[in-house]
């Protein structure tokens, strides 16, 4: 497996640690109703690094959008890099505190839809009885403004890259339980994006 494959295959794995960190904090009166998957997840990634022990090598620099729903792995822009041989240690990417996602569920026999509309200071959708579903972007309150700039930095591995990788990991995202749709104060139904589980599957070759 070639040195590009394998480091393709550290992106998947950073986005499970960013998905795995970036949990909503719910706001005070939300009792939750249902869980079930969103249509779509999406995410921006506008910058990503490994450090090799003395410096930092800059894997992608641009915007590129992940959506991990229908493309939970593909990271246009990276696919023709190639890098040198090196013990990494490190993992830096610099993503937008946006997550757009849309979505539907039931509940009671209604079914609400995801709006436009963002509640609890752009950390959920409004939730709504009419569809179709549309889109909606929302933050992390713990990570500042909607869309600024994150820096977050991971420890990894140590990954070798040598002339030829033996290995390919495999990361899987379960949605199934990403999106919850919440009573809030009693009525209005809001929905609040979750974290999803990944699952990585490590390949031989």
């Amino acid at each position: 497996m070639s040195k590009k494959s394998c480091f393709i295959a550290l992106i998947f794995i950073l986005w499970a640690i960013i998905f795995m960190a970036s949990a909503q904090t719910r706001p005070a009166a939300v009792v939750p109703v249902v869980v079930g998957a969103p249509s779509t997840f999406k995410v921006t990634v506008t910058r990503v690094e490994v450090y090799n022990g003395t410096a930092w090598i800059a894997l992608f620099s641009g915007s590129s959008q992940l959506d991990l729903v229908s493309n939970p792995g593909d990271f246009p822009g990276i696919a023709n890099l190639t890098f040198p041989p090196a013990t990494y240690s490190q993992l830096r990417a610099t993503f937008l505190n946006s997550f757009t996602f849309k979505g539907q569920l039931n509940y009671g026999g209604t079914t609400y839809y995801t709006t436009s509309t963002t509640l609890n200071d752009d950390t959920a959708s409004l939730g709504s009885a009419t569809g179709p579903a549309q889109e909606c972007t929302v933050r992390n309150s713990d990570w500042g403004a909607l869309g600024a700039e994150v820096v977050k930095t991971w420890d990894i591995g140590p990954i070798t890259v040598t002339a030829s990788t033996d290995y390919q990991p495999i990361l899987t995202f379960d949605v199934s339980r990403s999106l919850l749709l919440a009573a809030v104060g009693g009525q209005t139904m809001t929905f609040i994006l979750q974290t999803p589980e990944p699952t990585i599957i490590e390949v031989g070759f």
